[in-house]
């Protein structure tokens, strides 16, 4: 299958890419003419680690007992876990610890990624044909090293991985048109514009909802059959109350509503008029993505809080999903008719944020935050983040998001 990636140098995208090299297709990147590559090679990492059985990144990790509702772990903290702190971003191993920590994916739909399986089958693949025995049972002591010699030249199709790529302004009508013809199986949209600040707003919506627009039309003047969005949990809204969220939620205009919310909601729109107009859409839409991946990602920034030692954790909980699950399901979904002409949740975990604030401590060696963010704190915390921005000072987070950290957003897969 034939697949071009947008946003391939991105959080969502990098993953998408290596994972799609790994099954067998044949991937197109897109990037930007001013695109910075060190998020994709940095992912390169994660699934260049090879088969181990003792890192728990081949392992499908360990269920452990928690209470969603009073976000605490059955576990007492242990702050003597080695960790490197000169380190900016989580590494490998940490990453890998969280994942297990965090367990199983609770929620239907998600698919749980694990890079042993994936670089087995590959081996299987590029074995040859005569030796029925090229990629033995490696529970068996006698054929581990043969099945080891197999999956090293699975992991090196990975670190050998160099990409086609294609530079295209999405903004760009006739640079989306000179790259995109019928040859194209499928189109993965995981570009989009992540911003908190109130002064990236406008542009944010009109450029997350023009792009989305503009490789709508081109797929239908070229032929392309196929289009599979990365839309976001945000844009399935923040109703008022603290009902369950569920994919066939309706949106609900609401304070607890980002402009990033409005942009994937609105980029959602043009998708469905795809779809009326002949296009087969899958829409999935993922809570909030944890990870590898050495840039600044939404788990880099929950990761940077603990760092920093910042003392408070919001009141609220999210959906949460793993960014390797999520690109092992989207890409096992787009080769299923069934799942197209919808959208679908991937939200693996329900976490309360003291939940999560407390394993990633866990993982980073440090004391976890104490004190939740409510009552004085929280308004505290509000109008001095409402002043910077009357003040028209950039700031990473806006008094939008921080409201809708105080909510219990759950998110229904039933």
């Amino acid at each position: 299958m034939k697949i071009l990636i947008t946003g391939a140098t991105g959080f969502v995208g990098s993953h998408m890419a290596y994972q799609a090299h790994l099954m067998g297709h044949e991937v197109v990147l897109n990037k930007r003419a001013n695109s910075k590559m060190h998020l994709f090679e940095s992912v390169r990492k994660w699934y260049s680690n090879g088969p181990n059985n003792s890192n728990p990144l081949t392992n499908s990790g360990s269920s452990k007992e928690y209470n969603a509702a009073q976000g605490s772990s059955s576990e007492v903290l242990n702050l003597n876990v080695q960790s490197d702190t000169k380190s900016d971003f989580l590494s490998v191993e940490q990453v890998a610890q969280l994942k297990s920590r965090v367990g199983l994916p609770q929620l239907k739909n998600v698919l749980t990624f694990n890079l042993s399986q994936a670089l087995n089958q590959v081996a299987e693949q590029s074995s040859p044909a005569n030796d029925q025995q090229a990629v033995p049972n490696i529970n068996t002591t006698d054929n581990r090293n043969k099945a080891d010699n197999y999956s090293q030249t699975a992991v090196s199709k990975i670190q050998d991985f160099q990409p086609q790529w294609v530079e295209m302004d999405l903004q760009d009508t006739d640079d989306i048109l000179d790259i995109l013809d019928d040859s194209y199986d499928v189109v993965m949209h995981c570009a989009a514009i992540v911003s908190f600040d109130k002064k990236s707003e406008d542009r944010m919506i009109q450029e997350n909802t023009d792009g989305t627009r503009n490789l709508i039309n081109a797929c239908l003047k070229k032929g392309v059959k196929k289009f599979v969005h990365i839309s976001s949990i945000a844009a399935l809204g923040r109703p008022e109350n603290d009902q369950p969220i569920r994919i066939d939620s309706e949106w609900v205009d609401s304070k607890y509503n980002t402009a990033y919310a409005n942009s994937k909601y609105l980029a959602e729109m043009e998708v469905w008029r795809g779809k009326e107009e002949g296009l087969q859409v899958l829409i999935l839409n993922p809570g909030v993505i944890l990870g590898f991946g050495e840039a600044h990602t939404s788990s880099e920034q929950v990761a940077n809080t603990v760092r920093k030692g910042i003392p408070a954790y919001p009141a609220g909980s999210n959906g949460f999903v793993f960014v390797d699950d999520l690109a092992y399901s989207a890409l096992t979904m787009l080769t299923q008719e069934s799942n197209y002409g919808k959208r679908h949740l991937m939200v693996s975990h329900n976490l309360t944020f003291r939940y999560l604030m407390q394993e990633l401590a866990q993982v980073l060696g440090v004391h976890p935050p104490k004190f939740e963010l409510s009552g004085w704190k929280f308004q505290l915390s509000y109008w001095s983040i409402r002043l910077v921005e009357l003040l028209g000072i950039s700031m990473p987070i806006s008094t939008e998001l921080l409201m809708s950290t105080r909510r219990n957003s759950i998110y229904s897969g039933e």
